[in-house]
């Protein structure tokens, strides 16, 4: 069951940052420019985090809770039209019910444990999706984020709003309400494995009722570079590749015929691949980047590969000749909840869930796993 964060929480201005999908170099060059910045513990690059830590705490840049606490937190954009999701951060147990639907990079599950042995700090909720109805506690939740104790608009064009909830009734309502899950994974499967690989109890996350709003998703675009010459090799017998003349940038082309690839060539040349109509029923079970990566990527073994939620990267990228460009269609968020209920795993980077949670909304130190501080004075 969903537990109350003893943690620490901005004094004043929180100072939000993206997670790592959706940062960019330049803004983490700018954001590192801030020596309060939440990325500096979300993503650090020093290895004394523990002396950060402390004098952020003895400069009171945070604070700790009184009591332990539920945050009520929303998201508010255009995606085209207005929306707003909310849902709880709190935290679960590292053993509760919660259902990934994509694979992981070993080697940066391997880093981030390694991370979160020598300093367990949490900085990031990672993202759950429950099939719960709204009903019960909406009215509940809509009156704590009817006065925030933090709004912030986010790089992306999302307002974020969170407040604490230390009402000890109010947060049996809300435990009651959410169960013991399942709990299907959205976002952070990379740290959701890394957490538990550290050995951490708790995880702090981020659950959103499906009653709430339907989820926004999107493909990750793959760069493959280091296999000019055997590309088309290797994707021939799945799809048949002509060159695209159409007007319309890739990403919109390959909406509008039934499962199909863009892909832009080392030289910059544009071509649509169309998956061979024997197939179909095989892309019907699975997006067609999973098929892609049973078929192609795993005759590849050569190919460095290289993500991006933004179609235009990757074109871009392939015409300066850093390798194939490969744009992928939207899909169906039927396809995530058949892969968790089924416990068959996506590859790794295949969706990408919009909005993004951040971090900087609160903090959670496992203090039986590591140093601990003492509590500064109460701010005046």
């Amino acid at each position: 069951m969903l537990q109350g964060v003893a943690g620490w929480i901005y004094r004043r201005e929180p100072r939000i940052a993206p997670v790592r999908d959706a940062l960019n170099p330049n803004l983490e060059r700018h954001l590192r420019q801030d020596p309060w910045q939440s990325l500096h513990f979300a993503f650090p690059q020093e290895e004394n985090l523990e002396a950060r830590w402390q004098l952020w705490q003895e400069a009171q840049v945070v604070i700790p809770e009184p009591l332990p606490a539920f945050y009520a937190y929303s998201q508010a954009f255009y995606g085209p039209t207005f929306r707003q999701q909310w849902g709880l951060i709190g935290l679960l147990p590292a053993s509760a019910s919660i259902l990934p639907h994509e694979g992981t990079l070993p080697g940066r599950v391997q880093e981030l444990a390694e991370r979160f042995r020598r300093f367990p700090l949490q900085t990031t909720p990672i993202q759950l999706f429950v099939d719960l109805p709204t009903a019960p506690v909406e009215g509940l939740i809509r009156e704590y984020l009817s006065c925030p104790l933090f709004s912030v608009s986010g790089e992306e064009g999302v307002t974020h709003r969170w407040t604490p909830i230390h009402h000890y009734g109010h947060q049996a309502q809300l435990r009651r309400w959410l169960g013991t899950g399942p709990f299907l994974l959205a976002d952070g499967h990379h740290r959701w494995a890394a957490l538990r690989m550290a050995g951490l109890a708790y995880i702090l996350v981020y659950i959103i009722p499906l009653g709430n709003a339907s989820p926004l998703l999107a493909p990750i675009h793959r760069l493959l570079r280091g296999v000019d010459e055997v590309f088309l090799e290797a994707i021939e017998p799945y799809f048949s590749v002509q060159r695209s003349r159409s007007r319309l940038p890739l990403w919109q082309e390959v909406q509008g015929i039934r499962y199909s690839l863009g892909l832009v060539s080392p030289r910059g040349e544009s071509f649509l691949a169309k998956l061979r109509p024997a197939l179909w029923a095989e892309a019907e079970a699975e997006p067609l980047s999973a098929c892609f990566h049973r078929w192609v990527l795993s005759r590849l073994a050569e190919a460095v590969v290289e993500y991006s939620r933004e179609p235009a990267y990757i074109v871009e990228s392939a015409m300066r000749g850093a390798g194939w460009g490969v744009i992928f269609p939207p899909f169906s968020f039927s396809y995530v909840r058949r892969a968790a209920a089924q416990q068959r795993l996506l590859p790794p980077k295949t969706t990408y869930f919009y909005p993004k949670v951040v971090s900087g909304l609160c903090f959670y130190y496992e203090g039986d796993f590591g140093l601990r501080f003492a509590a500064p004075a109460r701010a005046s």
